[in-house]
Order: structure tokens, then C-alpha cells, then sequence
């Protein structure tokens, strides 16, 4: 198996994980959660035409593009949803209560490990273009 199919293989690797993950986003986050699965599975599009393309512009796009990634899935993670419930003590009253993260931090740092990966096989994938130019 060639080194380019490892790389997208990798990256299927993250979309498995993390799609199930974007899915549980609320609705009320509907912009954000469709950008998010857009610019995931938007990915291996890009991949294949810096493979195929054998320019490096096209590995430097890939690799910005997997920037954008990561910094969604950081972004998702510290992002808290507010919840406002019922004041018991002053009746049609609301409190305001801090709700859950878009993205756990557990699920972050998987997914960052991940992207990791991928991004350690297109980090080589440049080098070795470089050195042969």
C-alpha cells in the first residue's frame, strides 16, 4: 500500500470517530455543525488532488487545510452552551446555567491524536516532495 492511501486511510480513521460526535451537536448550533462536517469530509477531496496534482502547493494546501480542522475541533471543544431553567424562588423567573461543551474534552483530545497522525504522514509526504525538487 502506498503512502498516499495511508494517509487517507488515517484520516478515515478520524472521520469514523468524530462524525458520530458533530452529529450530537444541537440544533440550535446548526450553522456551525454543518461548516464543521463540510470542512471534514471536504478533506479527503483535498488529499486526493494534492496527491494526484504532484505539486507541493497543492500538500501545502492540504496541510492548511487540515489547520482549519484542528482548529474547529479545538474551537468546538471550548465552546459552552448556555441553559436557562426555571428560578424556584421567583416563579417566570429564568437562571442562566452553563451547559455542556459542543465537543468533550476527551473527545477533543482523541481527535486531535489523530489529526496528529495524519498530519505527521502529510508533514513527510512535504519533506520528501522538497527534497526532491
Amino acid at each position: 500500500m502506498s503512502k498516499d492511501l495511508i494517509l487517507v486511510e488515517k484520516y478515515d480513521e478520524f472521520l469514523k470517530y468524530i462524525y458520530p460526535k458533530l452529529q450530537q451537536i444541537p440544533k440550535n448550533h446548526g450553522v456551525l455543525k454543518a461548516r464543521v462536517i463540510n470542512l471534514v469530509f471536504e478533506q479527503p477531496e483535498i488529499f486526493y488532488k494534492a496527491i494526484k496534482s504532484n505539486h507541493i502547493s497543492k500538500l501545502y494546501e492540504a496541510d492548511a487545510s487540515l489547520a482549519s480542522i484542528r482548529h474547529m475541533i479545538r474551537f468546538l471543544s471550548s465552546f459552552e452552551t448556555v441553559v436557562y431553567v426555571e428560578d424556584k424562588k421567583n416563579i417566570g423567573k429564568k437562571i442562566r446555567k452553563n451547559g455542556k461543551f459542543l465537543l468533550d474534552k476527551t473527545a477533543d483530545r482523541h481527535a486531535s491524536l489523530l489529526l496528529v497522525e495524519v498530519g505527521k504522514i502529510l508533514g513527510a509526504a512535504i519533506s520528501s516532495k522538497q527534497k526532491r525538487q
